[in-house]
């Protein structure tokens, strides 16, 4: 057996503010360890999953491997690439997810209010939580919740009319709206928070501190609106990774892996980057959002 992870639950524990009782606690560790232990490969969704699979549980990284799944949108119904039509006013700042507060939507606002104030028109473009959980304000464009299996056609068409995706989470194991964007050719904002990391790449899109976040988004949208050329150059590089957000790619890397003889051996992808941002790296610097061939045994990023 194998196991295919966002997160461990000591990051679930650590990160999402989950409450259990000293003793159930201990013991949930201790059954994912030896769950862990027993396994054939643990595959993580990112390296930040996977850092903390052999550090906090002691695993070998010799069955420790990364893959990065797919955006969860039916590949019959994602359109060919179109032309960006040169417009960014408004500027269309999209957001998806159902937990608005852990996901930065409050952050979010607070950027588009700091662009108002320097003479920029933007709207907040918000797909899952209901219109009346949210404050009004003069930017917000709430669509409320849309379900994939019967309005696809409707999600995917407001999510390419996005110039930018943003999750700007508190916390996050990885974050599949990124992905979802990044798919339909739309490049991406987040905070460098736990598996996003892996899900911006370089010059796809902005990872940005979580201190601050409003601040500095708000800051980096301005220097955007600028140099439109600029964004220019992030919405062909959504483009041309946009097909490596799929789960038919996660799947040919499951298939190499798990049948490392069949065939899918002759079609093993690339390996990938495995080079995280360093500490002297500007704070926007993207990551690679390729992940490591997942033939090879995991070993963490070197110091930085």
């Amino acid at each position: 057996m194998s196991y295919y992870i966002d997160a461990t639950m000591s990051q679930y524990f650590e990160g999402y503010g989950r409450s259990l009782g000293r003793r159930i606690r201990a013991e949930a560790l201790a059954r994912e360890q030896e769950a862990y232990e027993t396994a054939r490969f643990v595959v993580c969704m990112s390296r930040w999953c996977a850092d903390d699979v052999v550090a906090s549980y002691g695993i070998s990284p010799d069955k420790v491997r990364v893959i990065l799944p797919g955006a969860n949108i039916e590949e019959a119904c994602v359109p060919a690439p179109t032309a960006w039509d040169g417009s960014l006013a408004p500027l269309r700042l999209g957001f998806i997810g159902i937990d608005w507060e852990r996901k930065g939507g409050p952050e979010l606002l607070d950027a588009a209010t700091r662009l108002q104030k320097m003479g920029h028109s933007v709207e907040v473009v918000v797909i899952g939580p209901d219109a009346s959980e949210l404050a009004p304000h003069p930017a917000l464009r709430p669509m409320g919740f849309i379900g994939k299996g019967r309005e696809l056609p409707r999600f995917v068409e407001l999510v390419r009319s996005f110039h930018f995706g943003c999750l700007l989470s508190h916390a996050e194991a990885l974050g599949i709206s990124t992905l979802e964007c990044l798919r339909l050719g739309v490049p991406v904002i987040a905070t460098a928070v736990g598996g996003i990391v892996d899900t911006v790449p370089k010059g796809a899109g902005l990872l940005i501190p979580a201190e601050r976040t409003s601040e500095r988004l708000a800051e980096e949208l301005a220097a955007v609106l600028e140099t439109p050329e600029r964004y220019v150059r992030m919405r062909a590089a959504a483009a041309e990774v946009a097909a490596h957000q799929s789960w038919d790619r996660a799947a040919r890397e499951f298939l190499a892996l798990l049948e490392p003889d069949g065939p899918t051996a002759a079609r093993r992808p690339v390996r990938g980057r495995s080079d995280a941002p360093s500490r002297a790296d500007s704070p926007t610097r993207s990551a690679s959002a390729s992940v490591r061939d997942p033939q090879a045994p995991w070993s963490a990023p070197g110091p930085p």
